[in-house]
């Protein structure tokens, strides 16, 4: 008799094969038995068909943390209750990827797939999960948590996807009380006496059917070939992403070494420009000390010329009043002699005439000269005094 892996790995094989028509779980057989069971299903209790779920249009992610923090967003979602699990159809899921699903990913849980979905998923990783799941302490009904619609609670799959939600009570009430808990597998006391417990399984396992061995070879051909062409597509990938990147390693070369070019080029002409305006800075710093030089020389001498026209000033203004007081003691002496000279003419040409009028006019004459007249003052202040002008200075002087 083959074990559950090897007849689940081989229906689930044989369903990717043959895409799902919607009695695709009446058919399926493994070795003449059926992997549906009509009794485990309850068709008369209530039940939830795939298409009656609120289809699933939020954020698509293959993290789960973002894509069940998105799904939390949808109202009345319970992560515990499958029933208000939202859908994710394989026509958003195409539109959200680009391309269609292959399998490859890992389908987050709490979420409810299409069952062509499932399909690929499971058609890629069912061994490894079977093995996950068989191991000690898991739950070998592990398809059914994670696909609900998909499987019952004995892991067998469903003839139509649909959740019944009677079913998920009962199997917590079983849980509770324990009495659906498989006796637990007696463990092997020593590691030789598992390798006989694994010669034991099988000898006792039947050879493979020839047919099913052949469909699972093409299976595995097609499956071979689809990986080859996959890793062949992801290494023309790589190759294209290696020449895009050296070509833009080159190109960011080429670009470096004409920028530091550029760079040094203009730095020489910077400095160039800035030797330039040096010199012609400390050329303008020592004419302009000429220039402060020339300046104090030239304050210096306009200072001794000030002074020397001071001096200068001084000596007219004290020529004019020796000039002055020359002329106004000439002017002096002038008019006496000409008063005497008049006098002793008048008193000659007089003397005998007058008799006894002389002796008045000698006492008239014994009287002291009349004072000089006023001098006459020009219009730009000089003094006219005789032959002599005298100009007088603004300070008085």
């Amino acid at each position: 008799m083959r074990s559950s892996q090897e007849q689940d790995y081989e229906g689930w094989t044989w369903l990717y094969s043959h895409p799902p028509p919607a009695s695709l779980f009446s058919d399926l057989q493994v070795n003449g038995e059926c992997l549906c069971s009509d009794a485990l299903e309850d068709w008369t209790t209530g039940h939830i068909l795939l298409e009656d779920l609120l289809k699933y249009e939020g954020v698509f992610s293959w993290d789960p943390v973002l894509l069940q923090r998105s799904i939390r967003e949808v109202s009345d979602y319970n992560e515990k209750d499958p029933a208000t699990w939202p859908l994710v159809t394989e026509t958003f899921l195409r539109d959200c990827l680009g391309m269609d699903y292959d399998g490859q990913q890992h389908l987050t849980t709490v979420i409810v797939y299409e069952t062509s979905i499932v399909f690929r998923y499971l058609s890629q990783h069912l061994p490894f999960l079977g093995i996950q799941a068989n191991g000690p302490g898991r739950d070998p009904n592990w398809r059914y948590h994670r696909f609900p619609y998909q499987y019952d609670v004995t892991g067998t799959p469903r003839r139509q996807a649909l959740f019944i939600p009677a079913e998920a009570r009962k199997r917590s009430i079983a849980e509770v009380t324990r009495t659906s808990q498989p006796p637990p597998a007696k463990q092997p006391e020593s590691a030789e006496n598992a390798y006989k417990q694994d010669l034991q399984v099988l000898s006792e396992t039947e050879p493979n059917n020839t047919t099913d061995l052949t469909v699972h070879k093409e299976d595995l051909r097609k499956t071979l070939a689809t990986a080859a062409a996959e890793m062949t597509k992801a290494c023309k990938i790589v190759a294209d992403l290696h020449e895009t990147v050296r070509n833009s390693e080159d190109e960011l070369r080429s670009h470096t070494v004409g920028a530091e070019q550029d760079l040094c080029a203009l730095k020489a002409k910077h400095q160039s420009e800035v030797d330039v305006l040096k010199e012609r800075a400390v050329t303008a710093e020592e004419k302009v000390k000429e220039l402060e030089q020339q300046l104090k020389t030239r304050d210096e001498q306009l200072k001794m010329r000030d002074e020397e026209l001071a001096g200068a000033r001084r000596e007219t203004s004290q020529a004019n009043r020796r000039i002055l007081k020359m002329g106004m003691e000439r002017m002096g002496v002038i008019n006496t002699a000409k008063h005497a000279e008049a006098k002793k003419r008048k008193a000659t040409d007089d003397g005998a005439a007058f008799g006894v009028q002389g002796i008045a006019k000698k006492t008239k004459d014994a009287e002291p000269p009349p004072p000089p007249k006023k001098k006459k003052v020009a219009g730009d202040g000089t003094a006219l005094v005789g032959p002599l002008i005298v100009k007088k200075t603004r300070s008085g002087q």
